[in-house]
């Protein structure tokens, strides 16, 4: 029985490895099909370089979208910046966020913590999952 199951985990970690390494194999060939473009198998500085260079206008385009989004709700004035007036608000809308999540954590705790330990252990934590898992079950019910 127990070389069984020794063998069992030894395929089981095995298999786990090969998927792992199949998953890594499929990357490197995506990526060497992407940006090889001399054909030579290998990735070499020059498409190195444009790799990075790549990567780094995603990342300036995904800051610009983040900044526009900024932009579109907090710049009251619509003058394409944000003043002190206006990163106050945010720093106020952030506070009031805090202060929710702050008294949402309390309440948790308050109805959750049958220990009083200020923490959600483990058995508190599948409590809590029953619930929902109730609740949820009930509303389909109620449909």
């Amino acid at each position: 029985m127990k070389k069984t199951l020794g063998w069992s985990l030894a395929l089981l970690l095995t298999a786990g490895i090969a998927q792992a390494g199949d998953a890594k194999e499929a990357r490197k060939a995506e990526m060497l099909k992407k940006y090889d473009k001399n054909g030579d198998g290998k990735i070499d500085a020059a498409e190195e370089e444009a790799i990075r260079a790549e990567r780094k206008q995603a990342e300036e385009a995904k800051k610009a979208a983040q900044k526009a989004e900024l932009l579109k709700k907090y710049d009251r004035n619509g003058d394409g910046k944000i003043d002190d007036a206006e990163e106050e608000a945010i720093r106020a809308e952030r506070k009031k966020g805090e202060e929710e999540k702050a008294a949402k954590k309390a309440e948790m705790l308050k109805k959750y913590d049958k220990n009083g330990d200020g923490k959600i252990d483990a058995a508190e934590e599948e409590a809590i999952r029953a619930e929902r898992a109730k609740e949820k079950k009930e509303k389909e019910k109620a449909r």
